[in-house]
């Protein structure tokens, strides 16, 4: 088991016990949707802890989602590097991630109630480009789970006394991974390759498979106070 693994599990057990510990502290619990670009079109549920520090503004959200990718990358070359070495066929592809993270939230300004605030915290994305060549009878998926970070900016909009706008924008970045295709076939970054065909590494599958990597996420979400 690699790295990313290690670390996707991590932040799996680590979400699991830290949000009933950090419920019972927090003064303002919010859950809410985001919606918008994340390595195309993406989707978060999040879920906040609000004033877990009012003196120094600090909050804490989690959140998982769901993106969608228009294009997953260069599909004759992830069939020459995963499957065969035919040719032929009209193209579908498209990739799909579903997306973890946790963010601690520091304010930095505030004023006529809106809010600006600092984000940063571990993300997690597992990965799934999928490939097809209609009339010739091929098909497939190359998956990888990747651990990243991202760091931002949060804008926050009160419209009623229980009900927000958020805007947030940052940089994310997603560690090199194991690209695993068809069952058969693995690649992986520190170049202990599986069955490797016709001498390519994992540099030749990450240049035809656009699995995340550097991002730049912007979401528009609404949330609304549950306690």
């Amino acid at each position: 088991m690699g790295v990313n693994s290690h670390v996707l599990r991590f932040m799996v057990i680590l979400t699991a016990v830290w949000v009933p510990a950090t419920s019972l502290q927090a003064q303002n619990l919010h859950q809410g949707v985001q919606l918008g670009y994340y390595g195309d079109a993406g989707v978060n549920m999040t879920l906040d802890f609000e004033n877990l520090n009012p003196q120094l503004g600090v909050s804490v959200g989690f959140h998982g989602g769901y993106s969608y990718q228009f294009d997953s990358g260069n599909a004759e070359d992830a069939r020459r590097i995963f499957i065969n070495d035919a040719t032929g066929g009209t193209i579908e592809k498209h990739g799909q991630a579903v997306r973890i993270g946790a963010d601690i939230r520091i304010q930095l300004l505030q004023q006529n109630d809106i809010e600006l605030r600092l984000y940063g915290g571990p993300r997690g994305s597992f990965y799934k480009g999928h490939y097809a060549f209609i009339g010739d009878n091929e098909e497939f998926d190359i998956s990888s789970n990747q651990a990243g970070l991202e760091l931002g900016f949060q804008g926050v909009l009160p419209v009623h006394e229980r009900l927000d706008l958020t805007l947030s924008a940052g940089f994310s970045y997603f560690f090199p991974a194991t690209l695993e295709g068809h069952g058969k076939y693995l690649y992986s970054p520190d170049g202990v390759d599986d069955n490797p065909r016709n001498e390519f590494t994992w540099e030749d599958a990450d240049k035809a498979v656009d699995q995340p990597g550097f991002e730049i996420p912007v979401l528009l979400g609404i949330r609304w106070k549950l306690r």
